[in-house]
């Protein structure tokens, strides 16, 4: 995801991207289940940067931005962890 404006809890604005690796677990599910899962899932990510940016201050989000990725979906390893609500996609 490129270039997303999202304001910081003490409003900075700050220009981000975010990478979001996914796998489809149940292709059939994916396709009959939303018109367009790849948007859904673009919409997901979208909100998910905001709801963790817009509860950090800025200098905080520079300080903790490896804890914050932990917290966000990523496992230690770096690598996704399947999200409970999605049941025909992982990130």
């Amino acid at each position: 995801m490129a270039g997303q404006e999202v304001l910081t809890a003490d409003n900075v604005g700050l220009k981000l991207s975010l990478v979001v690796t996914y796998q489809v677990v149940d292709p059939v599910k994916a396709a009959h289940e939303t018109q367009h899962w790849q948007g859904d899932l673009y919409n997901a990510a979208q909100l998910a940067l905001r709801a963790v940016v817009s509860g950090v201050a800025a200098e905080a989000l520079l300080d903790q931005r490896l804890e914050i990725a932990r917290n966000s979906g990523l496992e230690s390893s770096g690598k996704p962890r399947r999200p409970a609500s999605t049941s025909s996609l992982s990130k």
